[in-house]
């Protein structure tokens, strides 16, 4: 699990158009289980809750959003560009069922 926060320069409902078209690449993505996207309105941010079958597959898949140039799309639509998105990524783990 993986969680990570974008904060966009520009309107949220043209940031959920985005993010929405962003987003079926990555749930098409090998192993992704699933993402839940939530919105904060007073620090107009979104948070992303991604679920993995392994860390391994996020990696993957991080470095291929990587390879096709995101960084090149996101730098001018988020305060803190990829680099931001980058830092905000925390690694869960495994859920458990406590």
């Amino acid at each position: 699990m993986a969680s990570l926060k974008y904060e966009f320069v520009y309107p949220v409902d043209k940031a959920l158009l985005a993010l929405k078209e962003a987003l079926v690449d990555t749930r098409a993505f090998e192993g992704c289980n699933a993402i839940d996207v939530y919105y904060e309105e007073k620090t107009n941010t979104f948070t992303l809750i991604e679920d993995w079958a392994s860390l391994e597959n996020y990696e993957t898949y991080l470095q291929w959003r990587i390879d096709t140039g995101i960084a090149d799309i996101l730098n001018p639509l988020l305060v803190g560009g990829w680099d931001g998105v980058v830092s905000s990524v925390k690694r869960l783990g495994i859920p458990k069922g406590i």
